[in-house]
Parts: structure tokens; C-alpha cells; sequence
């Protein structure tokens, strides 16, 4: 997982206010296969009931995740600070237009997109 979804997903949890309900997330009946489709459902559910607490974090983390957000503008030395100007308006707009296409993603195809990210299962059983 990089570092900056593991920062990403923190703040997320954080806001949240699910962490104690993740640890408790425990299913272990013998049968691997149905104990992760209890977990993966359980995770679904707890995420549902309380995404609305950081929306902002959520398109922010989907639209990094996604790779919607923009190159950062680069700066020489000959720009003029009309240019430099220019170059951040241009990219504010297209951060928000990443923004705006994170905001309509299928967040259930989000979830299992994000579950399949090596070192998330590990990430969210000790965060």
C-alpha cells in the first residue's frame, strides 16, 4: 500500500470514528471463505453507516486511489507571475474536477477495487 493512502485511509478512519469497531470485526468460524464475505460485508456495512462524517477525505482519498488528480504545475524561472498565476488557476480547476469525478465513482466498485490493494486487510486489522 503507498504511504500516501495509508495517510489517507488514517485520517478517514479517524474522522470516522470506527476504529475500536474494526478491531471488534471478528469472524472465525472455521470456514475461511464464508468468514471473509461476513468481514468484507461487515466492513461494507460499518463504512456505510459512517462515511457521511468525512466526504471531502473520502473523494480525496478515491480521487488519489483513481488517479484523477492532475501533475502539480511546474515553475521556471522565465514564467511571470501572470503565468505562475495562470498555471495554479488551470490547476485548482482540474483538482476540482478531479474532486467532482471521485464524488460520482460507484463506491461499492471503489470498496472492492481497494480491498484487492495489497496491505489494506493488514492496514484496517490494526488501525
Amino acid at each position: 500500500m503507498k504511504t500516501k493512502y495509508l495517510l489517507l485511509l488514517s485520517e478517514i478512519i479517524d474522522k470516522m470514528d470506527i476504529k475500536e469497531d474494526l478491531q471488534n470485526l471478528d469472524f472465525n468460524t472455521g470456514d475461511e471463505k464464508a468468514d471473509r464475505e461476513k468481514l468484507g460485508t461487515a466492513l461494507i456495512t460499518l463504512l456505510m453507516t459512517k462515511i457521511y462524517k468525512c466526504p471531502k477525505e473520502v473523494y480525496t482519498f478515491i480521487a488519489s486511489f483513481k488517479n484523477y488528480y492532475p501533475e502539480k504545475p511546474v515553475f521556471t524561472d522565465e514564467d511571470t507571475e501572470e503565468t505562475r498565476k495562470n498555471k495554479m488557476v488551470d490547476y485548482q480547476k482540474a483538482v476540482q474536477e478531479a474532486l467532482n469525478k471521485a464524488e460520482n465513482e460507484d463506491i461499492i466498485a471503489v470498496f472492492k477495487e481497494i480491498s484487492k490493494t495489497p496491505g489494506i486487510a493488514s492496514f484496517l486489522s490494526i488501525s
